[in-house]
Parts: C-alpha cells; structure tokens; sequence
C-alpha cells in the first residue's frame, strides 16, 4: 500500500488498539490488515470511503488508523484531525490520546504532549512508553521533579528496562549529581545499555566523564555493545 510517493506501508507492522488490547497487524499488498485472530481493518477502504458508522469500539480505531497513515504521510493537521474525531466519538479511549500526544511531542510541543500522557496514563496508569515520553516531556518543560517521578515509575513497571535509569542518569547529570547519575549508567549497563554513541555523544554527561569510574563504565558499555552485535550475526 504505497501512500505517498517514496512512502509504503506494505509490509509494515502497525500498531492499533482493539477493544482496549494492543493489535499488531501486518499491511499486505491490497493495504488489508490482519493480526491472524480475526480482526482485520482494510485503511484502503476507510481511506477511500471514510468511516461512516459510529457506536463501537471499531468506529474510534479506525479513526486512529486512519490518522496514522496521515501522520506517515507528513500530513501532521490531517493525522490530528482524525485523532480529534476519534476523541470526540469516544473520549474514554485511551490509545488515541497516545497517538496525538506523540504528533504534539514529535513538534516538540512538550507542553500539550505531556498533556495528551496523563490522559492516557489517568486510564492506564502502568503503561511503560507513555510513562518514559511523559518523563521526556516533563524534563523539555525543566519539570524535572515530576520528569524524575515518571522514569521512576517507569523503572518499577519495567525493571527490566535500561532505559529508566538512564534517563533518570541523564536529569540527574544536568542537575549537579555527576556521582549519582554514573552509579545510574551502571544499572543500565547491568540491565542490558550497550549503545556507546548514548554514552559518548551525549551532552548530559559532560560532568560525568571527568569522574574516576567513567572509564571501566565506558569499557563495560562496549563490552555489552559488542555482545549484542554478536547476538545480531
């Protein structure tokens, strides 16, 4: 299903929420979708006839749908406004205040995207990735307190995540604890962080890697990096 020129979604997982559950669907060449358990969404149809009927969970989805493949096409005004039609057929649906909270948070619009997370996040409270972009979006506004709260949260839902207490490294990096944010880097490493680009370009750890123990964590980080590649071949 080519959308735009140079742009398809053939093949392409896509992410869409039924009933309240995470699909993933696979768009085949005819632009049909089908997760294999008998939910299927056709976007070619819905592109080309619009959703019409209204009054179950599927009129809201396909909405969603329909604003993703906007959003895939660079059409950010037309992927909101089928968001915003999706809210107002059903504004107890968490997953597409998801989907606009990251239009807003892909313009850097930190303020509404953090707004559109506690949405979701007020229907599910556990919800890992919107509990790490609200952290985001909460460090962007220099809320850093409540950035911190999130990542903290985060890391409880997800303690197998490296990706809290890095980003949690990275606030307290920023904010005068060099001490505190390399012990931080050491649990992600121990979680599994092998990126050494994360680590070595990133700014935040400027005040970081004059401290004794950067070097062994720095060493540590290519050791998981080169494991991970091997894991690859």
């Amino acid at each position: 299903m080519t959308i735009a020129a140079g742009i398809s979604l053939q093949g392409i997982p896509i992410t869409v929420d039924v009933g309240g559950a995470v699909q993933s669907f696979v768009l085949n060449k005819s632009g049909q979708a089908n997760d294999g358990g008998g939910n299927k969404s056709s976007l070619n149809a819905d592109l080309k006839n619009g959703v019409t009927k209204q009054g179950d969970y599927k009129f809201t989805f396909k909405m969603s749908n329909l604003g993703f493949v906007e959003a895939a096409r660079g059409n950010d005004p037309g992927a909101q406004a089928w968001y915003e039609r999706a809210i107002t057929a059903d504004p107890t649906y968490p997953h597409v205040y998801r989907r606009l909270a990251d239009l807003y948070y892909d313009r850097k619009d930190w303020s509404h995207a953090l707004a559109y997370y506690r949405r979701v996040l007020t229907a599910i409270p556990k919800y890992f990735d919107v509990l790490v972009q609200a952290g985001n979006s909460a460090r962007f506004l220099s809320d850093q307190e409540t950035a911190a709260a999130y990542y903290a949260e985060a890391g409880r839902v997800r303690p197998d995540s490296w990706i809290p207490p890095y980003n949690l490294a990275c606030l307290r990096a920023v904010n005068g604890e060099p001490e505190v944010a390399l012990a931080l880097l050491g649990e992600a490493v121990d979680l599994g962080f092998g990126v050494s680009a994360l680590l070595n370009e990133n700014e935040d750890f400027a005040a970081v890697r004059p401290l004794d123990g950067w070097a062994a964590l720095a060493a540590r980080v290519v050791i998981a990096e080169n494991s991970i590649q091997q894991a690859r071949e």
